[in-house]
C-alpha cells in the first residue's frame, strides 16, 4: 500500500518541523534551567528528551516520553502545560522531519536492482 505523505518531509515543511522541534524544547530547556540533573531524576529525564527532540534521534519516542513526564505538573499551571502536551503530540504524530539524525539513519534508501 502506498503512503500518501513522506516519513521524513524536507523543504518548506521539513523547516516547519524544525521549527516545531524548537518549539518544543524551549520551554523545556526553560524548566529544567537551574536544576541539577545529577540530583533529580525528572530533570534528567526532561534533560535527555531535549536532546533527542533538539537532533531528531528518536524524536517520535523522546516526545512521547516528554510528555509522560509533563503530564503529572500540570496542576501548577494547566494553559502553558496544555500547549506544551499538544505541542509534543503534534511532534509524536508527524515525527522529526527530513533535517533530523532518523532521517539520516532511517530515510529513504535507494536500491540497484541491477539490471
Amino acid at each position: 500500500m502506498n503512503r500518501m505523505f513522506s516519513a521524513y518531509p524536507g523543504g518548506t515543511p521539513g523547516a516547519g518541523l524544525v521549527l516545531l522541534r524548537a518549539a518544543v524544547i524551549l520551554p523545556l530547556i526553560d524548566r529544567i534551567a537551574g536544576v541539577e540533573p545529577a540530583r533529580d531524576i525528572f530533570a534528567l529525564g526532561i534533560a535527555v528528551t531535549v536532546l533527542a527532540i533538539g537532533l531528531g534521534a528518536h524524536a517520535r519516542l523522546a516526545a512521547l516520553l516528554a510528555g509522560m513526564l509533563l503530564a503529572p505538573s500540570a496542576w501548577t499551571n494547566p494553559q502553558l502545560l496544555l500547549d506544551q502536551l499538544l505541542a509534543l503530540g503534534a511532534l509524536a504524530m508527524l515525527g522529526p522531519g527530513a533535517f533530523s539524525i532518523d532521517a539520516l539513519r532511517f530515510g529513504r534508501r535507494r536500491i540497484d536492482l541491477g539490471g
